[in-house]
């Protein structure tokens, strides 16, 4: 799995460098492949890799709001996608997006707070620190968990939404 996540890291700086190339797979060692795609200029582009266990992994820049995010978390209005991963392994699957917005980092905490209750989370940790701050939610029986994390630059809030559930 390491190699194959040195693979990824690689493979991704290809990509987001704009290579040019619509797609290309490549044969890992452990016999699992490695899909690089591109779109347009370079400012949509996928990684997908895909181990040989049948595990992926997806990095997505200039994407969409994954949908396996979206069952706990939408996206926050008005934000702005900066990069968005997924991934499956044997009995977990996991989301991650990154954006921007001009909403104050409180205001982002306390969107994803009621959707965390919506969705029948408990908070497990709220911290705030500087312009930034922490909120974890999970429910134990359905093993799902939500993360957000604010930070302040530039005048902007930036913000990472992390979910995970365990596949049934």
């Amino acid at each position: 799995m390491r190699k194959l996540l040195g693979i990824l890291g690689a493979a991704s700086m290809l990509v987001l460098a704009g290579c040019g190339k619509k797609e290309q797979h490549y044969k890992t060692a452990d016999g699992g492949d490695l899909k690089l795609e591109t779109t347009g200029s370079g400012e949509a582009s996928v990684v997908t890799t895909t181990a040989a266990d049948g595990s992926q992994s997806r990095i997505e820049t200039g994407g969409t709001w994954p949908a396996a995010l979206a069952t706990l978390a939408p996206a926050y209005p008005g934000g702005k996608i900066a990069t968005t991963m997924s991934g499956n392994q044997q009995d977990t699957q996991s989301a991650m997006a990154a954006f921007d917005t001009a909403d104050a980092p409180a205001k982002v905490i306390e969107f994803y707070k009621a959707r965390a209750t919506a969705a029948g989370l408990t908070g497990t940790m709220n911290m705030e620190s500087g312009e930034g701050s922490m909120f974890v939610a999970s429910d134990e029986k359905t093993g799902r968990t939500l993360s957000v994390q604010t930070s302040v630059e530039d005048g902007k809030t930036s913000a990472v939404v992390s979910a995970s559930t365990k596949k049934p």
